[in-house]
């Protein structure tokens, strides 16, 4: 945790302060000394500095509040789907794990689903209405769009190899490094691959809004084989407070 800014403190080169009244921002002491009887006009730019008594500060960051980061963490909490990708997804369509096509159904505009023989796309629904009778020919280009009864859908390249549910009590949250948080994802075990690849990172999804949540990279990828069984261990994703620079 960093310290508060005392008055008539000696301070070397190095140390790091906040404000008395907390603006999130710490300061950096670039010149040693001894702080002021006055806490000074901090300064809120990066890199600005700041005379306090025979000591010079600089700004350095800012962080986020205890509550910002409390917001924050307890909407990860809200994920119930975890899922391993052969790349980094940019957003849900890319690590979802939708149900299969089916004929003649009532489909929404943002549903998704992919093809009965998965091909490596998912497809968004654009326009709202009732699947034909019989599977599109799905387009494998991202963005292009097929017409399926009078529904539109519009593919998306999809980067999962396999999935699972987080179950309630499969996240846990606790404070992490130097006042920040951290999420625990529980061990989950007998997950069906569902396509071959290389495992390179894991997201956490959020399905009823359809929402990436965050991307963890492993320290090491791992090959995956479709109809085989993969288990993915504990493992923590974690924002810390700033220590330093």
């Amino acid at each position: 945790m960093i310290d508060t800014w005392q008055s008539q403190e000696t301070y070397n080169k190095g140390d790091l302060v906040r404000p008395t009244n907390d603006n999130y921002c710490i300061y950096k002491c670039i010149v040693a000394g001894t702080s002021g009887t006055e806490e000074p006009t901090w300064p809120t730019n990066q890199l600005d500095t700041v005379v306090d008594g025979t000591v010079r500060w600089i700004c350095l960051r800012k962080f986020a509040s205890d509550s910002a980061l409390d917001n924050g963490m307890n909407y990860i909490m809200q994920g119930n789907k975890l899922v391993v990708c052969e790349t980094l997804p940019t957003c849900y369509a890319q690590a979802c794990d939708p149900s299969e096509w089916q004929a003649s159904t009532s489909y929404n505009v943002g549903d998704i689903v992919r093809p009965i023989d998965r091909n490596g796309f998912v497809y968004i629904c654009t326009q709202a209405g009732t699947s034909g009778t019989e599977e599109p020919a799905w387009p494998t280009n991202d963005g292009e769009t097929a017409t399926d009864g009078t529904v539109t859908w519009e593919a998306r390249q999809n980067f999962s190899l396999c999935s699972t549910d987080i179950a309630s009590g499969d996240l846990t949250l606790d404070h992490g490094l130097n006042g920040g948080r951290k999420i625990s994802v529980a061990e989950k075990s007998d997950i069906l691959i569902y396509k071959t690849g290389v495992g390179r990172c894991a997201a956490l999804l959020r399905t009823d809004t359809k929402e990436l949540l965050l991307v963890t990279i492993p320290t090491s990828a791992q090959n995956f084989e479709a109809g085989a069984q993969a288990k993915i261990t504990t493992f923590d994703f974690e924002i810390e407070q700033p220590s330093g620079v």
